[in-house]
């Protein structure tokens, strides 16, 4: 069905979400870094996904940011709408929602994982739509090869540039977590900050023991800016959103509560000052 779909990027959420709705190499597709009009969420002919509408899901616009809404990842709001049993699709879609949820896995798998596939792809795929009807190729791949999510990935030959882009950017974020600053907030907690332009950059902080991680991106999207993002392990950021957008708006995330980031007009100041405040509220 020739369909209009628009994304803000792609991640691993959207992608399954596209999945589950059954977005195709007919349907066409608009990468809108701030989202979708308000006509077109409107529109239900119209498929959102993290692009705003978060919760209308009758308009087919899929969506959990900016919201005190207490939803779901997209990938499960959209699987709620299918009938029928689905069981490998319903075990992609819980893999994609621990993942989007930084939630522990019960058993970890080494690299590569599948999460860490789809990060290799985004780094050798260069649009958001070429991106997206890749990401739909990989997690077909992993369907129709009944390959488990929560596992190790295997080698596949169409996968191996994807392994290997994945492999690189992990050893340049781990250079620059060399240089990250860690810190107390008043509260007691160890939090960090890191500039990198390297995927996982939070989930390095965590991995050195923060509880809070802040990660900056010098030059993301186009026209480049400096985009900050904020994660947490289970601790609502909500104080912490509220404070931010006093001093520079265009703050928000995902329903959960746990991360945030700015947005694409937000300007700060400076890196210092987003960690005072990050001490003081956290």
């Amino acid at each position: 069905m020739d369909r209009t779909v628009i994304i803000r990027q792609v991640d691993l959420d959207t992608a399954v979400t596209a999945l589950v709705i059954s977005v195709d190499a007919q349907n066409r597709i608009l990468a809108a870094p701030a989202g979708a009009t308000p006509a077109q969420l409107a529109d239900p002919n119209v498929l959102c996904i993290e692009a705003g509408g978060s919760g209308d899901v009758a308009r087919n616009n899929f969506d959990h940011h900016d919201t005190a809404q207490g939803l779901p990842p997209v990938c499960v709001q959209a699987l709620a709408l299918r009938s029928g049993e689905h069981p490998a699709l319903e075990r992609l879609v819980r893999y994609a929602a621990a993942v989007d949820l930084r939630q522990p896995l019960a058993a970890p798998a080494v690299f590569p994982t599948l999460s860490g596939v789809f990060s290799g792809m985004r780094l050798s795929v260069p649009t958001p739509a070429a991106q997206l009807h890749a990401g739909l190729a990989l997690l077909r791949t992993v369907l129709e090869r009944e390959i488990d999510p929560f596992s190790t990935m295997p080698a596949l030959p169409e996968w191996r540039g994807y392994i290997a882009a994945r492999r690189a950017e992990s050893d340049a974020l781990a250079a620059d977590l060399r240089r990250a600053r860690l810190f107390r907030t008043n509260a007691g907690r160890l939090a960090g900050y890191v500039e990198s332009r390297r995927f996982g950059a939070l989930g390095g902080l965590y991995r050195m023991g923060c509880e809070i991680a802040v990660a900056c991106h010098p030059a993301f999207g186009d026209p480049p800016r400096r985009k900050y993002s904020i994660g947490s392990i289970g601790l609502d950021l909500s104080a912490l959103t509220e404070q931010l957008n006093r001093l520079a708006p265009g703050w928000g995330g995902p329903a959960h509560g746990t991360v945030i980031a700015s947005g694409s007009s937000t300007e700060l100041g400076s890196t210092d000052r987003l960690a005072a405040v990050v001490q003081s509220t956290l």
